[in-house]
């Protein structure tokens, strides 16, 4: 059989759709409603007219963010018209899916539809964009660069309502769409408010008012400075004692400048974090070669969110591994911190976890008997040390921080017991504030892709 008649023998084969339609509704082959236009723009210096790329349209979107110049094109484009779809053909688990409202040029990886009589544009881009065709598709190719064609697409089957309902059903789910794009923009409203809340509740933690009442309730029986200055007088002792250090000079870790310092609440003290830590280093200068397995070697983008992630990270092997650690033994209780980049970033090792670190993470081994992890990560978050960490490290051009930079950061020590109180009350509070917002506004894209199958059931109007 000729291709032509073997592609319309296909087309016109009754077609059975994976559920039953309303009265009135037909199943049709998407290639029966729809057909690829093939007009093409020649380059042109003097073009006036848009140019529409696959990076304009945003992954799972069917909105234009944007677009150039055909003018700036040195190579041929497809036409397109106002009222014509745009569908993006490479990588069709993208679900780019645009219905032009202008006349224009666009990119080859776009296949451009025109729409049969009884078809509303609006309706089939509803289609094209659901999961149930992104599936389709995406699972109709392969390969690294996977692209599909409208002769594959043509197969796909289509609910068609007559075309008043198909405008009802457009109404109708750009109503409610509208309706989630109103939750989603006060959904991120509320998450800028909560960072303001969470930045205002650690200045309230590291300055002693989210812990009056505890305080006054809960007087203390040693000071901050009371157990500063036993932590410095063991520290000296335990490091005299040692026979390695015979003949050698000790050095007093630096003190803060405290004159211009604000008061601190009773039984608080201020410190520098070189008073308070026996250990602030950076990773290995010299990163031994990476493998595809082996132990995670961590840089500044696997701290995110406050946390440590393996997400992207290389590998070194045991042995490199053993030579990173000459410089820094990762430890559960150190406190990593970004030192380039995106600066000022920290999170607590865990319990288990095992890696090599690269120069671009700084490590703070806080002394526990005067300093909590917990309450160490609450200080290098708190607005205070965040805006001397940023006007320290914004003279360069890559922003960096330097381990002199870390060791002379001024911090409150409240007496062990209050830094545990304060870190309670922290998460107690961000935990709720969280918990809120996550019952006010639930993800949305599951319930767009609810919404459209509703449509195509014939559910959403009557």
């Amino acid at each position: 059989m000729a291709r032509g008649r073997k592609k319309a023998a296909v087309l016109n084969a009754p077609v059975e759709g994976p559920w039953e339609l309303p009265e009135g509704w037909r199943w049709e082959r998407l290639g029966n409603i729809a057909t690829p236009s093939k007009g093409k723009y020649q380059p042109d210096p003097k073009s006036s007219l848009p140019f529409v790329g696959l990076d304009s349209i945003a992954p799972h979107s069917i909105r234009l963010e944007g677009v150039s110049q055909f003018s700036e094109m040195r190579s041929a484009a497809n036409a397109f018209s106002a009222g014509q779809i745009l569908y993006g053909r490479l990588r069709p688990y993208l679900n780019k899916v645009w219905l032009a409202d202008r006349d224009g040029a666009c990119s080859g990886e776009f296949i451009v539809l025109n729409c049969a009589a009884d078809i509303e544009p609006a309706y089939l881009r509803w289609i094209l964009h659901h999961s149930s065709f992104v599936s389709f598709a995406s699972h109709a190719v392969s390969g690294d660069r996977p692209r599909i064609d409208f002769k594959t697409m043509s197969a796909y089957p289509v609910p068609v309502p007559p075309l008043e309902t198909q405008r009802r059903i457009v109404a109708r789910i750009d109503e409610l769409f509208s309706e989630l794009d109103d939750g989603e923009t006060a959904l991120a409203h509320a998450r800028e408010d909560l960072e303001i809340y969470r930045k205002a509740l650690l200045k309230a933690a590291v300055t002693g008012e989210l812990t009056a009442d505890w305080r006054a309730a809960n007087p203390c029986t040693e000071t901050g400075e009371q157990l500063l200055q036993r932590i410095l007088a063991e520290r000296r002792a335990r490091w005299e004692a040692d026979p390695k250090n015979k003949g050698k000079r000790y050095k007093e870790p630096a003190a803060p400048d405290t004159s211009d310092l604000p008061e601190l609440p009773d039984g608080w003290a201020w410190s520098s974090l070189e008073q308070a830590t026996t250990l602030i280093t950076d990773g290995d200068h010299n990163p031994p070669k990476r493998f595809p397995s082996g132990v995670p070697h961590l840089t500044a983008k696997n701290v995110k969110g406050g946390r440590l992630t393996l997400e992207g990270c290389s590998y070194v092997d045991p042995e490199g591994f053993e030579q990173t650690k000459a410089r820094y033994c990762p430890t559960a209780g150190d406190v990593i911190l970004t030192c380039v980049g995106t600066v000022g970033q920290s999170a607590v090792i865990p319990k288990g976890i095992e890696f090599s670190a690269d120069r671009n993470l700084a490590a703070l081994r806080p002394v526990l008997e005067c300093l909590t992890a917990e309450y160490l990560k609450a200080l290098l978050d708190s607005p205070a040390t965040q805006h001397f960490i940023q006007q320290g490290s914004s003279s360069t051009a890559q922003p960096h921080l330097y381990l002199r930079d870390i060791r002379r950061i001024i911090v409150p020590i409240p007496p062990i017991k209050e830094q545990d109180k304060i870190i309670t009350v922290i998460e107690e509070l961000s935990y709720h504030a969280e918990e809120l917002l996550q019952m006010s506004f639930g993800p949305t894209a599951s319930l767009r892709q609810s919404i459209l199958a509703a449509a195509f059931k014939g559910e959403l109007v009557q």
